[in-house]
């Protein structure tokens, strides 16, 4: 039987401000923002040796964020945030070499604010509200995970595989959405405000593989398969509105998430001397396709990669 206890305290303050210096006149893009956070976190773990081969160990962490947002010439916004995360974790040793694992766990982010629309005009607020309706204060996302998996080494440990398999829940999204105003009355340009909603709703679940092979001596393979399914609930989309005229497209796939992507690569080296080495890899990496938005309509395609890398090397100095 084991355990452990802990605590931990972490400040930060950051100061965001953009100008622009055109034909000697110096210009503010956006409002000057202060951003202050303080974090308190109490955290532990038991973990119980069941038998020679099944662990079982428990987590959880509480924490308190309290952030602090001044945006010149907006407003003063101040609130903490408070979350629980636990953790359980089964792990089962098949042989010296491999084991199994289970675990369940909830994780957090901390909740942000729109100061951003603070810092309009009452002329912008009106227009934005006019379109959707937005929280000063955007509360904590939550995610659910459940995940299998199975690590070892095989094959006289020539052959190391990682793999797990997962499912997420994940609620309370903080989505971030461009929204478009006119800054004055009778302004030809159209300006936007990237703002956060909550509420939003995805499940996702995947397989992620992993691993390496050495072939020789001198000759090693290394692989990676990642399957990423991602399934919308709720959504709340502005830029879908006037792309299909749907502002919560139920069942997409999430944007800039490819389902699929993969890499194979191989490495081979060998003395070409008593003080020289000679190496050479190759690598091939796939990204699939991936939408620009929850939409689903426009996209990037799949695309494929390679690199290749070749050199020498001594003691002290190597050249590729």
């Amino acid at each position: 039987f084991e355990y452990m206890i802990g605590t931990n305290y972490y400040e930060e303050s950051i100061f965001f401000g953009s100008r622009a210096f055109t034909n000697g006149v110096v210009s503010t893009l956006g409002a000057p923002t202060v951003y202050d956070a303080n974090t308190l976190g109490l955290f532990g773990s038991v973990s119980l040796d069941v038998s020679d081969a099944l662990t079982v160990s428990a987590e959880a962490r509480y924490q308190s964020d309290k952030i602090h947002h001044i945006v010149s010439g907006g407003s003063d916004l101040e609130d903490t945030f408070k979350s629980f995360s636990p953790r359980v974790i089964a792990t089962y040793e098949l042989s010296p070499d491999v084991n199994a694992y289970a675990s369940v766990a909830r994780g957090t982010r901390p909740g942000v604010f729109n100061s951003v629309f603070t810092a309009l005009s009452a002329f912008a607020q009106a227009q934005v509200l006019a379109q959707v309706s937005v929280p000063v204060a955007v509360p904590e996302e939550t995610l659910l995970s459940y995940e299998l998996g199975l690590k070892g080494d095989f094959l006289d440990r020539r052959l190391r595989v990682m793999s797990a398999i997962y499912y997420g829940e994940w609620r309370d999204r903080q989505i971030n959405q461009n929204i478009p105003y006119l800054a004055t009355p009778g302004a030809t340009t159209t300006s936007t405000a990237t703002l956060t909603f909550p509420n939003g709703q995805t499940d996702l679940w995947g397989l992620e593989l992993e691993g390496s092979y050495q072939a020789t001596e001198r000759l090693m393979f290394d692989f990676m398969v990642n399957w990423a399914a991602t399934d919308i609930g709720f959504t709340d989309c502005a830029e879908c509105v006037a792309i299909s005229g749907v502002r919560n497209p139920v069942g997409n796939l999430m944007e800039r998430y490819p389902e699929f992507a993969g890499a194979l690569g191989a490495s081979y080296e060998a003395p070409l001397s008593s003080s020289l080495t000679g190496f050479l890899r190759g690598d091939l990496v796939y990204t699939g396709k991936q939408y620009a938005t929850a939409a689903n309509i426009a996209y990037t395609a799949a695309s494929q990669r390679v690199n290749l890398r070749a050199g020498v090397r001594t003691e002290r100095y190597t050249i590729e």
